[in-house]
């Protein structure tokens, strides 16, 4: 359960103005519509990236790597903190077993989210090396 500090009350996705995208290849189009515009979550990030669904708390996860949080959307529009200081973490991911699971460049690692944040260096995290190898992030 995430139980961090509100950073925003709930509210609706404003729209931003900015030209429509751009479609180079008209596949696009069956997932993004003529008609479809940019909307804005939050605004109280420096560098948002890494966005992930989490189903298991029905939260729009991503990271705010400058600002070394990362943050969780609500369907409602709340945004809460997840992990901060998150170690500069750019992206996320969901594990089988549902747990988000953090990348992050200053430690080279995926390292999961418990229910009050992350470990410092949990032991059975990937720790990637610069030969290209890599430790199996779940074991077996």
């Amino acid at each position: 359960m995430i139980d961090g500090r509100l950073l925003q009350l709930a509210r609706s996705p404003r729209p931003v103005e900015v030209p429509p995208p751009r479609v180079y290849d008209a596949r696009l189009r069956t997932v993004l519509p003529d008609h479809a515009r940019l909307l804005s979550l939050y605004e109280g990030a420096s560098w948002a990236e890494g966005p992930v669904w989490w189903p298991t708390e029905d939260a729009l996860v991503f990271s705010d790597v400058v600002g070394r949080r990362t943050l969780a959307w609500r369907d409602d529009g709340s945004v809460v903190s997840v992990v901060d200081p998150s170690a500069f973490a750019n992206g996320n991911a969901v594990d089988g077993a549902g747990r988000l699971v953090h990348a992050s460049p200053t430690r080279c690692t995926g390292s999961p989210t418990r229910e009050r944040g992350i470990p410092p260096h949990p032991p059975w995290a990937t720790r990637a090396s610069t030969a290209g190898s890599r430790e199996n992030l779940f074991g077996a």
